[in-house]
């Protein structure tokens, strides 16, 4: 069974291993999770710059997460991209 997950920026659909994840745990903290088996509220985003930079703009996952996302969460994020 395909897991189809959807960009927070961009709205498009593909499969889980083509996103970013960020997490918010239950005890407020945000994170980057590269590992499914982290649990907790999260998002999506493609693996480009123009969908973080959109979604950070925007403020659509904090809304989402409801939790603010802190500056280093982000800069993981885009570090994210270049590997």
């Amino acid at each position: 069974m395909n897991q189809l997950r959807r960009c927070v920026a961009c709205r498009r659909c593909g499969a889980k291993q083509e996103f970013v994840r960020i997490v918010r745990l239950k005890d407020g903290s945000v994170v980057v999770a590269g590992d499914s088996r982290v649990h907790g509220r999260s998002v999506y985003f493609c693996r480009t710059a123009e969908c973080i930079e959109k979604a950070k703009k925007k403020g659509t996952a904090s809304r989402l997460l409801k939790a603010q996302i802190a500056s280093w969460a982000w800069d993981e994020v885009v570090g994210l991209l270049v590997q």
